[in-house]
């Protein structure tokens, strides 16, 4: 009778280990079935630091939105992002169950549609186009994790120039830091807030003085496929106003593409800081520039051509040709002016370390600038055309370019 008592009383507890094991599963079944589709494959993508993240599916196609804002290129951040996404097609846990719908890509910057890429099937290659998809419009109401909205970037810019305008010394130099508060608000919208440091100065005593540097408020926007960027604020060259960027494709796919109309329109004045004072003068200035450009692929090379009308009120045509590398770009360009000038010269860009840039807690970050640029000009003009820049960093290879084709 004691071995029979012990044999039961093995057999309960055996009994109820089995029954705790079956709804323990049970429950991770029924957890894993309450999992929304694409929640594993955002949550990997959010880890590897991709932000603005959404996922859809509708009758026709499968949407995803994603910001490669942790990197400083944007081409090499989409690149990374359709390579991660090809790592996770080939994981069935993460993978879309329906594998036979249209998988849309559509990169984001600040949270506005740039352009998409396109797979029909998971063995399929990428296709680029600046069309977001019929699915957009519900896609882009959709909830997105990892939002980089209110989230402030200090950025470290430095300044640095050299003249030659006296005959007793080679030349002059000036050199300072030029932090600056970047922030995010909404979508498209972006403010900037600078102040210049100086280190080197032999420019003069209006340089030498800690002062503001950019202080510009941006509203991105897209219309179709016209793309654009108003703003109004502090700009460089000591002006201060509006200005409106705009450009168009020539189509949404294919060979043309790679064209584009671009224009620009600035309405400004004077804006200095010296003596410890912020001398601001009337808006009266008009600037502008109308043209086109063209990426050829197969050199990674693109031309640019622009009819512009500058500060002192005199005019030209500039002609531009700027070939892309992984991370630096060289450019050659040419100019005639109205008033009897002409010019050329030379333009280098390249990247600066950490190609990526996290955010401390999530939230807050400071990183270097995305790039150290110079131009030479063989003329050296002192007041012949000359143009402002609206916001620190702005550089025409890296910053203000954004296409498919890189």
């Amino acid at each position: 009778m004691t071995a029979l008592r012990h044999s039961c009383f093995f057999d309960v507890i055996v009994y109820c280990i089995a029954c705790c094991m079956y709804f323990g599963f049970s429950t991770e079944l029924r957890a894993e079935s309450k999992s929304k589709p694409g929640e594993d494959l955002l949550s990997r993508l959010q880890k590897r630091g991709f932000e603005n993240l959404s996922y859809t599916e509708s009758v026709k196609e499968i949407t995803l939105s994603i910001e490669p804002g942790i990197w400083k290129s944007f081409s090499e951040g989409s690149q990374a992002a359709l390579t991660e996404m090809d790592t996770i097609w080939k994981d069935a846990r993460l993978r879309p169950s329906d594998t036979k719908k249209p998988i849309r890509i559509v990169f984001l910057n600040q949270g506005l549609p740039m352009y998409s890429y396109l797979k029909d099937s998971l063995n399929s290659s990428w296709v680029s186009t600046y069309d977001s998809g019929k699915a957009w419009k519900e896609a882009s109401r959709s909830k997105r994790s990892n939002v980089n909205y209110f989230k402030p970037d200090i950025v470290l810019y430095s300044q640095y120039a050299m003249r030659n305008q006296r005959l007793d010394v080679l030349a002059e130099y000036y050199l300072s830091l030029a932090p600056c508060l970047e922030w995010n608000l909404w979508k498209g919208m972006r403010v900037y807030a600078q102040v210049i440091i100086p280190l080197i100065n032999e420019f003069g005593a209006e340089y030498g003085q800690i002062r503001q540097g950019n202080i510009s408020v941006h509203q991105s926007f897209r219309f179709g496929n016209t793309f654009g960027e108003a703003s109004v604020g502090c700009y460089s060259k000591n002006r201060w106003g509006f200005d409106l960027n705009l450009y168009r494709p020539l189509a949404p796919k294919g060979f043309w593409s790679d064209a584009r109309i671009v224009a620009n329109f600035g309405y400004t004045g004077s804006s200095s800081f010296h003596d410890w004072y912020w001398h601001v003068g009337p808006v009266k200035t008009l600037t502008w520039n109308v043209g086109g450009n063209f990426f050829y692929r197969r050199m990674d090379t693109r031309f640019d051509v622009r009819l512009e009308h500058y500060l002192a009120e005199d005019m030209g045509l500039r002609v531009e040709a700027i070939r892309y590398f992984k991370r630096a770009t060289i450019g050659l360009y040419a100019m005639k002016d109205n008033q009897g000038g002409m010019d050329g010269g030379f333009m280098v860009a390249f990247q600066i370390p950490t190609y990526k840039q996290k955010r401390w807690g999530n939230f807050f970050r400071i990183t270097p600038s995305t790039t150290l640029d110079y131009e030479y000009t063989g003329a050296a003009f002192f007041y012949l055309g000359k143009k402002y820049s609206t916001f620190p960093g702005d550089n025409n290879a890296y910053t203000r370019y954004f296409s498919p084709s890189r």
